[in-house]
């Protein structure tokens, strides 16, 4: 009896490792090179990828700022002398310094490198907990799901309440700047 139960445990534990693997897509080498704290060359390049697509997203969103700020010239010269030296200060200047610069900034930030990576671990038992929150403005509820454990917070999918249970002990490793979760590990009870 005392054998079942202990293949039983065993057999539910290695499942929930697997389910863990599975959700946040890491395997044995990238535990064990988090156990070590450094992250595997694997999540390193999926770290870097996002990092560039987020990048490559700033710049590309930085477009349309820069064409709003292109139009504060086109306006201030266009009036003439129609509306005087306020319109053209505020178009041709305020206007263009505005947009352009809002627009210069995510361009700015669109090139520049990859932050350092850091390695960051969190230790303790699993709270789920949901903020809900209502606009009174559109009529609208919305709900978010928080991953709480140690002192560390991390937003998170409703899927993965099927993967992580409350209450139970887990070691969670992640990127410190993104709080971007690479892997998670089941503190045995035994």
């Amino acid at each position: 009896m005392l054998i079942e139960n202990f293949e039983q445990r065993v057999y539910s534990i290695a499942m929930e490792d697997q389910k863990l693997k599975e959700y946040f897509k890491f395997d044995e080498a990238d535990l064990e090179a988090n156990r070590q704290g450094r992250f595997s060359e694997k999540q390193q390049a999926c770290l870097i990828e996002n990092d560039k697509k987020i990048q490559r997203r700033w710049g590309w969103r930085s477009i349309p700022f820069l064409l709003i700020a292109g139009l504060g010239p086109v306006l201030a010269l266009s009036a003439g002398d129609f509306f005087g030296w306020d319109w053209k200060i505020m178009w041709g200047f305020v206007w263009t310094g505005l947009w352009g610069g809002i627009g210069l900034v995510m361009l700015i930030s669109s090139l520049s490198k990859t932050k350092p990576l850091v390695l960051a671990k969190a230790t303790g038992k699993v709270n789920i907990v949901r903020d809900r929150s209502y606009r009174s403005s559109n009529h609208t509820h919305i709900s978010s799901l928080r991953l709480h454990i140690g002192r560390q917070a991390f937003d998170i999918e409703e899927d993965l309440v099927d993967v992580m249970m409350q209450g139970d002990e887990y070691i969670l490793y992640y990127e410190k700047d993104w709080e971007e979760i690479v892997s998670v590990e089941l503190v045995s009870n035994a």
